[in-house]
């Protein structure tokens, strides 16, 4: 949301009181026009006065508050400008500030590789870390057992090897020897048990 006139009149009144050779009198209305023609947002706003009041501290024109602006904020006029007297906003010092940033990141990836190319670990370490394998490969190995499958009795198929579906030499392990007549045979008793049931 763009600021209002009033919240840009208390901006001015807060720079004036904060940076050295602020403009006075009719001047600030000037600065007040700047100001509404660059600045995007509320937000943009209350960074760009808290930027010249709290680290500039001295006011160097309208261009330099323009290039303060333009370090964070795209200008909402589209017209950007760099600093070259306020310190810390010039486009050196972000130079300097990304230089440190990488500096700073090679030496966080040297410390990490040396901490991994480290020394060996102990027979103790050793031991330690083979026993909590084991344990968590015992744990998915119970947690991923597959139920056994069912197994027929005996009479069902005669034989000793559980793989073999039940059959019988007369139904074949259906229990029917024809339409409606059943087999004597343990399946067909089965399936005469539960025929009675539902009647």
């Amino acid at each position: 949301m763009r600021p209002t006139k009033k919240q840009i009149a208390e901006a001015v009144a807060f720079m004036g009181g904060g940076c050295r050779f602020f403009p006075s009198g009719e001047d600030r209305q000037v600065v007040m026009k700047i100001i509404e023609q660059m600045v995007p947002t509320k937000e943009a706003l209350d960074w760009l006065v808290a930027q010249m009041v709290n680290h500039v501290g001295v006011w160097n024109g309208s261009s330099e508050l323009r290039g303060v602006l333009c370090c964070r904020f795209r200008p909402l006029d589209g017209v950007e400008a760099t600093c070259a007297l306020s310190i810390g906003y010039r486009p050196s010092d972000g130079e300097q500030r990304y230089l440190e940033k990488q500096a700073e990141e090679q030496k966080l990836l040297a410390a990490g590789q040396k901490l991994l190319a480290g020394p060996p670990p102990s027979p103790e370490e050793l031991a330690a870390s083979e026993a909590a394998r084991t344990a968590t490969v015992g744990l998915f190995s119970r947690a991923r057992t597959v139920p056994e499958a069912p197994r027929y009795p005996e009479e069902y198929y005669g034989a000793k090897d559980p793989g073999i579906a039940p059959r019988c030499a007369k139904c074949h392990g259906s229990g029917y020897l024809a339409k409606d007549k059943l087999c004597d045979c343990k399946m067909a008793q089965d399936i005469a048990k539960v025929m009675n049931r539902g009647t």
